[in-house]
């Protein structure tokens, strides 16, 4: 069976855009050994907190910012295959401070693009905030049966709320519904697609809390040590943690979140949260995985090829550090998820969970398929998230408006004006 290469990149820049040689060489890595020749199909890269709150609400700044990220890109990947592949930008889509950059080396078999987005963050802000970028891929001639001539793919970046305790993990699953349901493409379809190949990646923010306790939803149960972590550095034990430990993990077994959606194994420590431009964890911090990339669950019978999930360490200017995946996946779609009705379903009759090992422990990394006929996925005509566009969009403005009158000097020399002005209005009104 043919596959399809993919290689996805999900990075938190900690508000302030990668530019420099540093960034260049380092995330060279996630694109495989010298020996790989060939070029994936598709390089994606999401990113958060690409500049600072203030300039996140700006636009025009954050589309500069990867522009000129995406010429880095474009170059790291020509130094990496010596210029024998010609790649080009596919498309560049954000919100807020989050931003997601499509790169080919054959963006001539690409033949449409769609984009979407929906902010998360408190009062509607985008803050935080998913994007989306929806795709179709021209597949070569000489497919075998399953492949289709065009087949199709969406990819998210998403950038879900912070902070430790039960009420801040609730607020990631409502931050993923939301990403679900809001992103509205113009197809007519949100997040999922039928017969479309879905990845989501992103700072999602769960925690390695192991949960929390019954008398304190502040106070987390069992969390990871990472001296013992450290001391027992090695791919099982990491994976043994995280299926511990991990609140992504435990949410997905309980099917509380992330339903159809499938992960490799964590192999790699704790991504965040780190002293920036050091290898030194915060100790006021939980060490998490919160950066990861999943994906729509393929039948068994078509699965997925990992060929690696890892991060990047050596890159060290953020308090997070990247996570990459390198995968083919085949050409035939996931099967549909979504009803005649428009609903979320389970399309296996089987049981099926995606992984082959025992099911209980698979069913939080893996994904047991749920069935969840409360949860609606075409798009119906309703307004709902236009309206939170809408009012993200004039929550932005104020927010920026008093930003700027607070921290800039000619915002505070504006805000003086407007008082001086509105005194001296007063004193010769009265």
């Amino acid at each position: 069976m043919q596959r399809f290469p993919i290689h996805l990149l999900t990075y938190n820049c900690g508000k302030s855009t990668p530019s420099n040689l540093d960034f260049k060489e380092k995330i060279k890595k996630s694109y495989g050994t010298k020996d790989d020749t060939e070029p994936k199909n598709l390089y994606v890269f999401g990113f958060q907190e690409l500049d600072s709150i203030l300039n996140s609400l700006d636009y025009n700044k954050i589309n500069r910012d990867l522009i000129n990220l995406a010429d880095i890109i474009v170059d790291s990947l020509d130094e990496f295959f010596n210029s024998e592949y010609e790649f080009e930008v596919v498309e560049i889509q954000h919100s807020g401070s989050v931003g997601l950059i499509v790169v080919s080396p054959f963006a001539t078999k690409i033949i449409r693009t769609q984009k979407s987005y929906v902010p998360t963050g408190y009062y509607f802000t985008s803050i935080k905030s998913s994007c989306g970028i929806r795709l179709q891929y021209q597949c070569d001639e000489g497919s075998d049966e399953y492949s289709p001539r065009v087949t199709e793919f969406t990819f998210v970046a998403s950038h879900f709320n912070a902070n430790e305790g039960q009420s801040y993990m609730i607020r990631r699953n409502q931050d993923f519904m939301t990403t679900l349901l809001g992103l509205e493409f113009i197809d007519g379809f949100s997040m999922i697609k039928p017969d479309t190949h879905c990845f989501i990646m992103g700072d999602f923010n769960y925690r390695a809390s192991g949960g929390y306790t019954e008398d304190s939803l502040k106070t987390p149960k069992d969390p990871i040590d990472i001296h013992n972590l450290s001391n027992n550095n090695n791919s099982q034990y990491i994976n043994e943690q995280v299926r511990l430990k991990d609140e992504l993990f435990l949410l997905k077994k309980k099917g509380s979140t992330f339903w159809n959606f499938s992960e490799g194994d964590i192999t790699f420590m704790p991504c965040y949260k780190f002293n920036k431009n050091t290898s030194n964890y915060n100790p006021k911090r939980i060490p998490s995985w919160c950066d990861r990339i999943l994906y729509q669950s393929y039948d068994k019978n078509s699965k997925e090829v990992i060929h690696e999930y890892n991060s990047i360490p050596s890159l060290k200017q953020s308090d997070h550090i990247p996570v990459y995946l390198l995968i083919d996946v085949p050409y035939k779609p996931p099967a549909n998820i979504i009803s005649d009705g428009g609903y979320l379903v389970n399309p296996y009759d089987d049981g099926f969970t995606n992984n082959d090992d025992d099911d209980d422990e698979n069913e939080g990394i893996g994904g047991r398929l749920q069935s969840r006929e409360d949860i609606y996925l075409k798009l119906n005509g309703s307004n709902y998230y236009n309206y939170i566009r809408l009012l993200g969009s004039i929550t932005d403005n104020i927010f920026r408006i008093a930003l700027l009158s607070v921290f800039t000097n000619k915002g505070r020399a504006s805000v003086f004006l407007l008082i001086a002005l509105i005194s001296l209005y007063k004193f010769y009104a009265g």
